[in-house]
């Protein structure tokens, strides 16, 4: 009797074991595909972007240099690259397979894999940003490349993607503001949505033209025969199942970030109207 207790504690013991070594394998298996694919250096270099985006309204609506500088501040505090990967790692490990995941790491591992994101990681910083926008008109002329950014859209909903994280930025921000200028009254958000349907084409047209040429700028090194690939590639069950479960991760850390952001925003403003 007794040796059989021991047997069923040892069965048990190595059952338990074992998917510790598993979850561990799985979740270094889903640390290295974001890796690879550029997930990790792309959110790294987010909260520059936000900055830079952030210094250019700055600059047009003469805004002063102190509040300039509190601001900046509170968005190193707040928009944090760990927590958004955080987020994408959580909604990655809950959505892709072991066997999804090997084969998405195998075609990041090939050489037209580790290509197309290089292009992605050197085409993410604001000095790349810089430079897109200066050969905007010569990045739009090329009919081709042009026609391959609108498949690439319409295959990693990258448009409807940057609406909600817009969306989400500006109700926080509106609602910190307005917080900060009436405390203790209620937000009238209906007013505010109103205003922001009336404009929502515009945006709309907006963010698709900047999401086309970010596309035209990053993919510029890499050869038409490779984009064709890639294109493939991004239209593989699998790679969609990914993208849409990245950017679902994207979504809910990014409006972790800028809910944050938003409340140190009215603690600043806040302080300055008392």
């Amino acid at each position: 009797m007794k040796t059989r207790n021991v047997h069923l504690f040892f069965a048990v013991f190595i059952g338990f074991f074992s998917s510790i070594c598993l979850a561990d394998q799985r979740e270094s298996n889903i640390d290295k595909l974001m890796a690879l694919s550029g997930i990790n250096k792309q959110i790294a270099s987010f909260p520059d972007q936000v900055k830079a985006g952030f210094l250019q309204g700055a600059n047009q609506g003469g805004i002063g240099e102190e509040r300039v500088s509190k601001i900046l501040e509170s968005a190193d505090n707040t928009i944090v690259p760990d927590v958004i990967l955080g987020e994408i790692r959580s909604s990655l490990a809950a959505s892709l397979s072991d066997e999804e995941t090997a084969t998405l790491l195998k075609w990041y591992e090939s050489d037209i894999g580790r290509r197309v994101t290089a292009a992605e990681e050197a085409a993410s910083t604001p000095e790349a940003y810089e430079e897109m926008l200066e050969n905007a008109q010569m990045l739009m002329e090329n009919d081709k490349r042009v026609q391959m950014a609108m498949r690439i859209d319409e295959l990693v909903g990258a448009t409807k993607m940057g609406m909600e994280m817009q969306e989400s930025s500006s109700t926080a921000i509106y609602s910190a503001m307005m917080a900060a200028m009436a405390p203790g009254q209620p937000v009238d958000f209906e007013a505010y949505k109103k205003e922001m349907e009336k404009i929502e084409p515009q945006m709309r047209e907006q963010m698709q033209s900047l999401v086309m040429l970010s596309f035209l700028h990053t993919y510029q090194p890499v050869s038409d025969g490779d984009m064709a690939k890639y294109e493939a590639f991004l239209s593989r069950p699998t790679t969609k199942k990914f993208n849409d479960s990245a950017l679902s991760g994207l979504a809910r850390g990014f409006d972790k970030v800028v809910k944050d952001w938003a409340g140190e925003l009215a603690v600043i403003m806040k302080s300055e109207a008392a």
